[in-house]
Protein backbone atom coordinates (compact mmCIF):
# COMPACT_ATOMS: atom_id res chain seq x y z
CA UNK A 1 0.00 0.00 0.00
CA UNK A 2 1.67 3.16 -1.09
CA UNK A 3 1.33 5.82 2.14
CA UNK A 4 3.45 8.61 2.54
CA UNK A 5 3.27 8.49 6.23
CA UNK A 6 1.06 6.92 8.94
CA UNK A 7 -0.64 7.23 12.47
CA UNK A 8 0.49 5.52 15.81
CA UNK A 9 -0.15 6.56 19.37
CA UNK A 10 1.53 6.00 22.42
CA UNK A 11 -0.23 5.02 25.35
CA UNK A 12 -0.42 7.90 28.34
CA UNK A 13 -1.88 5.43 30.71
CA UNK A 14 -1.85 1.89 31.52
CA UNK A 15 -5.89 1.64 30.61
CA UNK A 16 -4.47 3.10 27.28
CA UNK A 17 -7.57 5.62 27.27
CA UNK A 18 -5.56 8.26 27.32
CA UNK A 19 -3.43 8.27 24.02
CA UNK A 20 -1.09 10.85 22.08
CA UNK A 21 -0.87 10.10 18.31
CA UNK A 22 2.33 10.41 16.40
CA UNK A 23 2.82 10.57 12.43
CA UNK A 24 5.46 8.77 10.79
CA UNK A 25 7.36 9.24 7.85
CA UNK A 26 10.71 8.91 5.67
CA UNK A 27 13.38 11.43 6.50
CA UNK A 28 13.43 11.91 2.72
CA UNK A 29 9.61 12.78 2.13
CA UNK A 30 9.37 10.15 -0.17
CA UNK A 31 6.16 7.77 -0.20
CA UNK A 32 7.10 4.16 0.68
CA UNK A 33 5.04 1.02 0.82
CA UNK A 34 3.42 -0.76 3.60
CA UNK A 35 2.84 -4.51 3.42
CA UNK A 36 -0.83 -5.76 3.47
CA UNK A 37 -3.19 -8.56 2.56
CA UNK A 38 -6.60 -8.57 1.33
CA UNK A 39 -9.56 -10.51 0.61
CA UNK A 40 -12.58 -10.44 -1.49
CA UNK A 41 -15.61 -12.80 -0.27
CA UNK A 42 -19.27 -12.68 -0.92
CA UNK A 43 -21.46 -11.90 2.13
CA UNK A 44 -23.79 -14.63 3.03
CA UNK A 45 -26.34 -12.76 4.43
CA UNK A 46 -26.85 -9.89 1.74
CA UNK A 47 -24.90 -11.12 -1.57
CA UNK A 48 -22.78 -8.42 -1.52
CA UNK A 49 -19.15 -8.13 -2.54
CA UNK A 50 -16.78 -7.49 0.09
CA UNK A 51 -13.43 -6.41 0.36
CA UNK A 52 -11.20 -6.08 3.50
CA UNK A 53 -7.47 -6.07 4.08
CA UNK A 54 -5.40 -5.55 7.14
CA UNK A 55 -1.70 -4.04 7.82
CA UNK A 56 0.97 -6.69 8.64
CA UNK A 57 2.50 -5.35 11.31
CA UNK A 58 6.21 -6.32 12.98
CA UNK A 59 8.30 -5.10 15.87
CA UNK A 60 9.09 -1.91 16.37
CA UNK A 61 12.67 -0.33 15.23
CA UNK A 62 14.16 1.93 18.25
CA UNK A 63 12.17 5.06 16.57
CA UNK A 64 8.62 3.21 16.98
CA UNK A 65 9.59 1.50 20.25
CA UNK A 66 10.05 4.52 22.01
CA UNK A 67 6.23 4.99 21.84
CA UNK A 68 4.61 1.61 20.54
CA UNK A 69 5.15 -1.83 20.35
CA UNK A 70 4.60 -2.64 16.75
CA UNK A 71 4.58 -0.82 13.38
CA UNK A 72 3.90 -1.54 9.94
CA UNK A 73 6.07 -3.27 7.89
CA UNK A 74 7.62 -1.27 5.30
CA UNK A 75 8.80 -2.82 2.37
CA UNK A 76 11.67 -1.22 0.78
CA UNK A 77 11.37 -0.42 -2.96
CA UNK A 78 13.70 -3.85 -4.47
CA UNK A 79 10.91 -5.92 -2.45
CA UNK A 80 7.65 -4.45 -3.95
CA UNK A 81 7.13 -6.80 -6.58
CA UNK A 82 8.47 -9.73 -4.40
CA UNK A 83 5.55 -9.18 -2.03
CA UNK A 84 3.05 -8.09 -4.77
CA UNK A 85 4.42 -11.43 -6.94
CA UNK A 86 3.83 -15.28 -6.38
CA UNK A 87 6.24 -15.89 -4.18
CA UNK A 88 5.54 -18.00 -1.13
CA UNK A 89 7.70 -17.67 1.49
CA UNK A 90 7.92 -13.55 2.25
CA UNK A 91 8.94 -14.22 5.96
CA UNK A 92 12.76 -12.86 6.17
CA UNK A 93 10.50 -9.33 4.55
CA UNK A 94 8.70 -9.30 8.39
CA UNK A 95 11.52 -7.08 10.10
CA UNK A 96 11.69 -3.49 11.26
CA UNK A 97 12.67 -0.79 8.84
CA UNK A 98 15.74 0.97 9.25
CA UNK A 99 14.73 4.14 12.16
CA UNK A 100 18.00 6.17 10.43
CA UNK A 101 15.88 5.87 7.49
CA UNK A 102 12.39 7.60 9.27
CA UNK A 103 11.15 10.53 11.33
CA UNK A 104 8.52 10.89 13.68
CA UNK A 105 6.82 13.90 15.13
CA UNK A 106 3.65 14.57 17.60
CA UNK A 107 0.67 14.93 15.57
CA UNK A 108 -0.95 18.28 16.88
CA UNK A 109 -4.58 19.38 15.53
CA UNK A 110 -4.25 22.05 12.54
CA UNK A 111 -7.02 24.27 11.48
CA UNK A 112 -7.18 21.42 8.36
CA UNK A 113 -7.73 18.58 11.11
CA UNK A 114 -11.50 19.68 12.01
CA UNK A 115 -13.93 17.32 13.09
CA UNK A 116 -14.78 17.23 9.68
CA UNK A 117 -11.57 15.59 8.87
CA UNK A 118 -11.46 13.05 11.56
CA UNK A 119 -13.28 10.04 11.09
CA UNK A 120 -16.29 8.75 14.34
CA UNK A 121 -13.16 7.11 16.17
CA UNK A 122 -11.31 10.05 16.09
CA UNK A 123 -8.41 9.25 13.87
CA UNK A 124 -7.48 11.89 10.99
CA UNK A 125 -8.46 10.81 7.39
CA UNK A 126 -8.19 12.30 4.21
CA UNK A 127 -9.57 13.77 2.00
CA UNK A 128 -10.45 11.25 -0.86
CA UNK A 129 -9.89 13.98 -3.78
CA UNK A 130 -6.54 15.19 -2.06
CA UNK A 131 -6.12 11.09 -2.20
CA UNK A 132 -6.51 10.73 -5.87
CA UNK A 133 -4.67 13.83 -6.91
CA UNK A 134 -1.40 12.65 -5.13
CA UNK A 135 -2.25 8.70 -6.45
CA UNK A 136 -2.52 10.70 -10.12
CA UNK A 137 0.86 12.44 -9.09
CA UNK A 138 2.73 9.45 -8.37
CA UNK A 139 1.41 6.58 -10.96
CA UNK A 140 0.22 9.39 -13.86
CA UNK A 141 -2.83 7.24 -14.12
CA UNK A 142 -6.75 7.82 -12.88
CA UNK A 143 -7.09 4.81 -11.19
CA UNK A 144 -9.73 4.49 -9.24
CA UNK A 145 -9.18 4.46 -5.44
CA UNK A 146 -10.52 2.87 -2.03
CA UNK A 147 -9.50 4.21 1.33
CA UNK A 148 -10.20 1.72 3.82
CA UNK A 149 -12.24 2.39 6.46
CA UNK A 150 -12.80 -1.12 7.46
CA UNK A 151 -14.40 -3.84 5.92
CA UNK A 152 -17.40 -2.98 3.65
CA UNK A 153 -19.10 -3.49 0.37
CA UNK A 154 -16.49 -3.05 -2.72
CA UNK A 155 -18.00 -0.15 -4.72
CA UNK A 156 -15.66 2.41 -5.94
CA UNK A 157 -16.29 6.08 -3.95
CA UNK A 158 -17.69 8.83 -5.56
CA UNK A 159 -15.53 11.06 -8.51
CA UNK A 160 -14.19 13.76 -5.83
Amino acid sequence: MPVDGYFESQKLDPSGKKKHPYAMAMESGELFAIAGIWEEYTDKATGELVRTFAIVSCEPNALIATIHDRMPVILPPSHHMRWLGPVSDTRDLMKPFPSELMKMWPNLPTTRQTSATRSASGRPTSSMSDARKRLKDITDQDAPLILWNGAGPARPPAAG
